[in-house]
């Protein structure tokens, strides 16, 4: 009887755990909200800043999804640090990173996965995070993707 109550109580703590665990995960990453881009036109070999930089704040992996590409198998994307709510190519700097800490100019997104970009924005000082998208291919491509600075779920991670 006492096996078995045990066992019980053992259930019931683990059970408690991992709901809570479950419940609380968002409220590890602070800015989950997540935003539309909407035919962003990424020009035959160009380079693209997504203009609508949002907070970052805290040191979360970016989130991501392509849902749309109007051409092409994939895009470069770089996670971009800036300290204006306004990014263009003059004002944002390269944070994106490999999963182990390593730098690379971009990450390789295709579209119709969630991806989880690692990046130092946080970390690196800057308080606001966006996207670059970089076509490596000769005709543009159209980028329609959702995407938030911080992320509380862990997606697949982005290739260099």
């Amino acid at each position: 009887m006492k096996k078995t109550k045990g066992t019980k109580i053992w259930c019931i703590i683990t059970m408690l755990i991992v709901i809570t665990s479950f419940c609380l995960a968002p409220a590890l990453a602070s800015n989950t909200e997540d935003t539309k881009i909407t035919s962003l036109s990424v020009t035959g070999l160009g380079y693209q800043v997504y203009s609508a930089s949002r907070d970052k704040q805290d040191s979360s992996a970016m989130y991501l999804w392509i849902t749309s590409l109007s051409s092409n198998s994939y895009i470069r994307v770089k996670a971009l640090g800036t300290n204006s709510p306004s990014a263009s190519t003059t004002n944002t700097t390269n944070c994106t990173c490999s999963q182990y800490g390593d730098n690379y100019n971009y990450v390789t997104c295709y579209e119709d996965v969630d991806y989880s970009v690692h990046s130092k924005v946080y970390e690196w000082g800057y308080t606001y995070a966006t996207y670059g998208f970089e076509n490596p291919f000769i005709n543009a491509t159209s980028v329609t993707a959702w995407w938030s600075p911080d992320s509380w779920n862990v997606h697949v991670h982005a290739t260099p």
